[in-house]
């Protein structure tokens, strides 16, 4: 009897308890979970509160420093976590790097508040694990029980929803579920799953802002931007469906079809200018493309079909995309070169801005982020941050392109700093295929004399 015991104890742990940390697993979680809705649902005295734990920083450290050190961190950090909560509390290790705390009767949520810091500070403290002294953090999402709630799959899915919140916020903090996160939740599913039909349905357009020499205000090129036009919800901005075709993956076939489209826009354009007038076209290249091996092939594709000359092709990436993905990039872009295309470095001085890169990697461009430019003229520090980024990109051979130029103070600061070009509503907002028509009919290139003053 005392072996079968035994046994049964050992099954019993290892059904519903973590192999790694001894935390309780999610199933076990989950059943405490709704034994807590059942006795709220019936006597209404039983208060509690779920907390959904997300380490920030976890897969780097998996990444960088292997799966040992990781689990290392795992089970510091659980230990951590049963260090901040009461007997009476439920902590469990529900996956991965994601952990679920259950408060029992706690109604005050201040007091949730206030553990939620605690766990913060806790986890933000430094790590000492073998050789290496790690500093992580995580991301809280806080949900309180409530009689609508009838299964414990429903409270997962609201703290869920709040810890994602807490990171869009920053990370390494917590936010407390509300009503208007599901709704937001949903309408974003919602938009997912239509921007997944707007190529094949042709809700996408491009609008072209032009792109200006300093020297003369006239225009060089255009950067062609997506515009979603949604039968029912009319122009959804791409500050709102862009993020979501980046975590989907969308944004591949997006790109590929605005490259596809510019170019097949820049070639009519191109046709109806002089044989010495020649334009340029930049497209925005995600990150996403770098851990696709098909991308020079397919871009190399769309210049043989359309005619665009190599030289007549600029894509943008970010910094970021370059750091994420060092190897792959490197490749790539050196074969996206050797193609005879252009590389602009978008956004420049908001990223890493680590000076490696611009060597390592051969760029033609750098795009002076808007957010340095604005207040331009009032702002000295601003002005020296700009006259360092213009003076870099010289030193290593580079171009410099002034992004959000809007009044004439701005416009002088720059071309006083030596930027060769710019673009932003000082010239002209993006433009739609027919107004762009308008200026290739005319052969209008002085920006000044012509859309701004309309």
């Amino acid at each position: 009897m005392t072996e079968r015991l035994k046994t049964n104890q050992q099954l019993f742990h290892h059904a519903y308890y973590d192999s790694l940390t001894n935390l309780p697993n999610r199933e076990l979680f989950m059943d405490r979970l709704q034994h807590l809705i059942n006795l709220n649902q019936r006597y209404g005295s039983h208060p509690f509160a779920l907390l959904f734990v997300d380490l920030d920083r976890f897969k780097m450290v998996n990444d960088s420093l292997g799966h040992p050190v990781g689990d290392q961190l795992l089970i510091a950090t659980a230990k951590r976590l049963q260090e901040c909560l009461r007997p009476t509390d439920t902590v469990a290790r529900f996956g991965g790097d994601e952990f679920a705390i259950l408060l029992e009767q706690i109604s005050d949520i201040n007091s949730i508040c206030t553990l939620a810091e605690r766990i913060n500070r806790e986890l933000g403290a430094p790590y000492e694990l073998g050789n290496y002294d790690l500093f992580n953090s995580a991301s809280i999402g806080i949900v309180q029980s409530h009689s609508r709630y009838d299964l414990a799959e429903e409270l997962i899915r609201d703290a869920d929803i709040a810890m994602y919140q807490a990171k869009t916020n920053g990370k390494g903090c917590y936010a407390v579920f509300d009503a208007a996160m599901h709704t937001q939740v949903k309408g974003q599913l919602t938009l997912e799953n239509d921007l997944r039909r707007v190529i094949t349905d042709q809700q996408l357009t491009l609008h072209y802002q032009p792109i200006v020499s300093l020297h003369d205000q006239e225009i060089v090129g255009f950067e062609a931007l997506a515009r979603w036009q949604h039968p029912e919800r009319g122009l959804i901005p791409p500050g709102m469906f862009i993020p979501i075709a980046e975590e989907t993956g969308l944004v591949v076939p997006l790109d590929l079809w605005a490259i596809r489209k510019a170019c097949q826009q820049l070639q009519r354009w191109q046709a109806q200018l002089p044989p010495d007038r020649r334009l340029g076209i930049s497209v925005n290249l995600s990150s996403r493309h770098f851990s696709r091996p098909d991308l020079v092939e397919q871009i190399g594709k769309i210049l043989k079909d359309t005619g665009v000359t190599t030289s007549g092709l600029k894509l943008e990436i970010t910094e970021s995309a370059l750091i994420e993905n060092p190897e792959s990039a490197a490749q790539i872009l050196s074969e996206l070169k050797a193609l005879g295309l252009r590389i602009y470095i978008d956004d420049f001085g908001t990223g890493y801005s680590s000076l490696s890169y611009l060597h390592k990697y051969d760029i033609d461009t750098l795009k002076v982020d808007r957010s340095f430019i604005q207040y331009l003229d009032r702002n000295a520090d601003r002005l020296e941050i700009v006259r360092t980024i213009v003076v870099l990109a010289h030193t290593l051979k580079m171009d410099a392109i002034a992004e959000g130029i809007e009044t004439t103070e701005q416009l002088a600061a720059v071309q006083s700093l030596g930027c060769e070009y710019g673009q932003g509503y000082y010239f002209s907002p993006p433009l739609t295929q027919a107004q762009v028509d308008t200026l290739m009919q005319d052969q209008t290139f002085t920006i000044l004399g012509n859309l701004k003053e309309n």
